[in-house]
């Protein structure tokens, strides 16, 4: 029964949510959330009770325990999601002038050559190795080059997809999507491939660029392909390490392509059904510790969350502090006396405390509740700034909470680390912007019009009434004029944008609606 209301109850906040949003709903940070929330605590419990036997955190605690969390998370969601509407309102969409000089800003930073020679080091350095674990969040003792894989390769990575898109069309889309899975599939982890796949489609929908529905179905493909194949190999030779080598990743691949059939296949797809989405077992793991007597955790968690994103530099020692210090879930576990199964010689089990129900913790269920407003209201306004405009710098946050809302089972720590790295971007596009402008404010002389490019083939001369038009400030607009309308309702390819962007190569790159 107290699944069914459960149940009933998230259904209600999805129902609200989808008919305020209805198919706008893919560019709201809080409706990703709240649709997040969702899988894990009511699809992942379904699962669970499909799949029985397979989840040892579930054989742990009493199904009391786990009604009652259920219950509360349920409410907690849809508290988060009348504080997200009421904060959110009716944001009036950014008019078309605006979104004309954000779509050329956007694809002038996000030049598609520049992100992929960003990337391309920092993927090698991950699959090398170095600077990643479980979804993405920081091993402990990284030096600084693992830093700046950690916090970089998945954002570069999905920024030069979305620039090789902006500059060669949307048919480059499938293509795009199978390199990209094909990359990631090196690192070993499923979620990591979902992530930019889905990073990469928001990007796209806040440029207007809308993906093609074959396209879109293909790219789903190869993305649950590509997690097949991974959780093949993880069947016949188990998980390799962070630290293991391109041709040891390499090698699982292979075999896991070669398994993807086998009966190992399908018994691990059964144990991830039965296991992998379950986010109520910690919560009820923490309500049985309250009924036995442990204390609150309070603010402790929180504050180390902020400790471990301050850079090494600033705090050398950080890496030689408790690992309970470092990891939310670890400080929960060992406070709350909280079962934890080691199935390998320092290999451990994890349960997922997710966002949402690791709040518990700190200071009981009602508690959580009221946090659940506050994230609600968050949310709201969060989403308001971002869909005001567009520029590199609200693509660049809206990529990084995408990232962090997705890996929702995990603690509040990924946007404390992740933010680490898109402060550093966001800061450099708005310098890039400002330099930028400076520049062409000094290399345009009075009466003359500016041209495009530096060589020869890319210079172009523009007539002085087209380089100019009033801003939202009353200033004059330094960007050439491109319809945003046009771009935005009547889906130009983004070969055409392209060519219509400030400093690009006039090239005759075509594409397909």
């Amino acid at each position: 029964m107290e699944l069914i209301i459960g149940l009933l109850i998230q259904g209600s906040a999805l129902a609200l949510l989808f008919s305020r949003l209805r198919r706008s709903w893919f560019t709201h940070m809080g409706a990703i959330f709240i649709i997040a929330a969702t899988l894990y605590h009511g699809l992942g419990e379904i699962l669970v009770r499909l799949f029985p036997g397979y989840d040892l955190y579930r054989s742990t605690v009493s199904t009391h325990y786990v009604n009652e969390f259920l219950l509360w998370i349920s409410i907690a969601i849809l508290l988060v999601t009348l504080a997200y509407l009421f904060a959110l309102g009716r944001p009036q969409p950014a008019g078309s002038k605006i979104l004309t000089a954000g779509i050329r800003r956007t694809a002038w930073f996000f030049d598609w050559r520049i992100m992929l020679l960003a990337a391309m080091p920092l993927v090698y350095l991950i699959v090398r190795g170095i600077g990643s674990s479980g979804n993405g969040i920081a091993q402990t003792g990284t030096a600084v080059t693992a830093g700046l894989a950690l916090n970089f390769y998945i954002l570069a990575l999905v920024l030069a997809s979305v620039g090789v898109i902006m500059r060669f069309g949307l048919k480059w889309t499938v293509p795009v999507f199978f390199i990209q899975s094909a990359v990631l599939g090196l690192v070993g982890q499923r979620a990591v491939i979902v992530f930019s796949g889905i990073m990469l489609l928001y990007v796209l929908a806040r440029l207007g660029m809308h993906v093609p529905r074959r396209s879109f179905l293909i790219g789903i493909v190869v993305m649950l392909a590509a997690g097949l194949v991974i959780t093949s190999a993880r069947a016949q030779e188990g998980r390799f390490t962070s630290a293991a080598g391109t041709s040891v990743r390499i090698s699982r691949l292979l075999t896991g392509i070669t398994h993807i059939a086998s009966a190992a296949t399908r018994h691990q797809l059964a144990t991830d059904l039965g296991y992998r989405l379950d986010g109520n077992s910690f919560g009820a793991l923490e309500l049985a510790a309250f009924a036995n007597g442990e204390s609150n955790l309070g603010i402790t968690p929180l504050k180390n969350d902020v400790l471990i994103a301050v850079p090494s530099f600033i705090n050398p020692n950080k890496d030689k502090t408790d690992i309970g210090a470092r990891e939310e879930q670890i400080y929960a576990e060992e406070h709350l006396g909280l079962v934890q199964f080691e199935v390998g010689e320092g290999v451990w089990l994890n349960s997922l405390p997710t966002q949402l129900g690791i709040t518990v913790g700190y200071w009981g269920p009602w508690a959580m509740l009221l946090i659940a407003i506050f994230i609600g209201l968050v949310f709201g306004r969060l989403d308001r700034w971002l869909l005001a405009g567009l520029d590199p710098g609200r693509v660049i946050v809206g990529l990084g909470l995408v990232a962090c809302v997705l890996d929702y089972e995990g603690s509040w720590s990924t946007y404390t680390i992740t933010f680490r790295g898109v402060i550093l971007l966001a800061l450099a596009a708005w310098v890039a912007h400002r330099m930028r402008r400076i520049g062409r404010h000094l290399s345009t002389s009075p009466g003359s019009s500016p041209t495009w490019g530096s060589s020869p083939r890319e210079q172009r001369s523009i007539p002085a009434s087209a380089t100019t038009g009033p801003r939202r400030d009353g200033a004059e607009s330094d960007f050439p004029p491109l319809s945003a309308d046009t771009v935005l309702l009547t889906r130009l390819d983004p070969g055409e944008l392209w060519a219509n962007v400030e400093g690009s190569p006039t090239l005759d790159v075509g594409g397909t609606r």
